[in-house]
This record gives C-alpha cells, structure tokens and sequence, in this order.
C-alpha cells in the first residue's frame, strides 16, 4: 500500500500515473489561472521549470512536474485556437516531416540520449505535426473519432486484453523469431478491440460504471 500511494516509483500500478497527473493538473491550473487566461505564460514558464527539477518519486510529483508543461501547452493553443489553427495549417507537412526525422534519429542513435532531453521537444512537437496531420486527413477522420471516444476504456483495459491475448497464443507458439511480427499485430489489436468490445458489449449502457469509463 505505501509503494501504490507514496513510493509510487516502486508502484504496483505504475501505469495509473496519467489519471493521477490529469487530476492534479485539472485541479491546479484553473486554481493557478483564477479566471485570467493572460497568466498561461507564466504557468508555461512555471511548467518548463517543473520538467527541468529533479522532483522526488513521491505521490506521482515527478510526473506531474514531467507532464506539466504539456498540459499548459495544450490549454495555450485551445485559448489561442484561431492562430494555433491556422499555424498548424501551414506548417504541419514541415513539422511532421521534422518529428518523423526526430523519431528516426532516437531510434537509431538514442539509445544513450537523456530521456528528459527528448521528451521535451518530442512532445511539443508532436502537438502540431498530429493535430495538422488529423485536421487534414479527412478520410481517416470518422476511424479517429471512434477511437478516441474509446480513448480512456482503451487506456484502461488493454494491459488486461494484451495479457490475457498473449497468454492464449504462447499455447499455439511461441513468440520468438518469424512469430513476433504476428504476435505484435495480434496484441496490438487485442489491446485496442478488446477494451472496445468490453466497453460495448460488457458494460451495461448509460450505467455509472460507462459512464466511469467515458
């Protein structure tokens, strides 16, 4: 119990970070902002300051500090929708181009690269680079939205489909040499259609727990 709620370094249930941050983030900007959406900047700055402390693994504080400046950044561009809209329109083919550079450079010579150092301007980068590549894929637009109203049923069920997908198939093989490429489709969409089906067909309609998972 003290590893899940203070050591959480040393977690059981490590991968619940991102609802912790998401809550505490949710609850200390509007606090922070008071209603002036003028003091983003300053929250920006205070962010950036946060990513750079070398914060304690205690209560999550070292991912909000992480993740902080990305939150604020994404609030930034909501508050400023029509400049960040139309920036994204014209630059988001060179900045896509630049994060699939990034994404190949870190997989071929990152191996040793300070993860904080890329995190940063990954992360920001990819804001605008998928939001522009989202804004002007139109066919691929209907596919997105259904994912993403699955979005936190996905985020919370797909170690347990993955689990559960794996285990089936290392009883007809294993997954080593020519079988991973087939394991790794099979339990990518395990942990993609198995959240969807358990939130359609095993969660009662309009019941708090679908609405606990909406």
């Amino acid at each position: 119990m003290k590893a899940l709620v203070w050591h959480t370094a040393a977690s059981p249930a490590l991968s619940i970070w991102y609802l912790f941050v998401l809550f505490v983030l949710s609850l200390a900007c509007p606090l922070l902002l008071r209603g002036r959406p003028e003091r983003l900047p300053w929250l920006a700055v205070l962010g950036l300051a946060l990513y750079a402390a070398p914060l304690p693994a205690y209560v999550y504080l070292d991912h909000v500090g992480r993740y902080a400046v990305f939150f604020v950044a994404g609030a930034l561009a909501g508050a400023h929708d029509g400049a960040w809209s139309a920036f994204i329109d014209r630059r988001w083919q060179v900045l896509l181009g630049l994060l699939l550079a990034g994404c190949v450079a870190i997989a071929m010579f990152g191996a040793g690269w300070p993860p904080a150092a890329m995190l940063l301007p990954m992360g920001l980068l990819s804001m605008p680079a998928l939001h522009g590549l989202v804004r002007h894929a139109p066919a691929a637009a209907p596919l997105l939205l259904r994912l993403g109203r699955y979005s936190f049923a996905i985020y919370l069920f797909n170690t347990l489909c993955i689990g559960l997908a794996k285990g089936l198939l290392l009883h007809l093989a294993s997954w080593n040499g020519t079988h991973f490429l087939a394991f790794a489709a099979a339990l990518m969409a395990a942990g993609v259609l198995g959240p969807i089906a358990l939130k359609r067909f095993a969660v009662p309609q309009g019941g708090r727990l679908d609405r606990l998972t909406d």
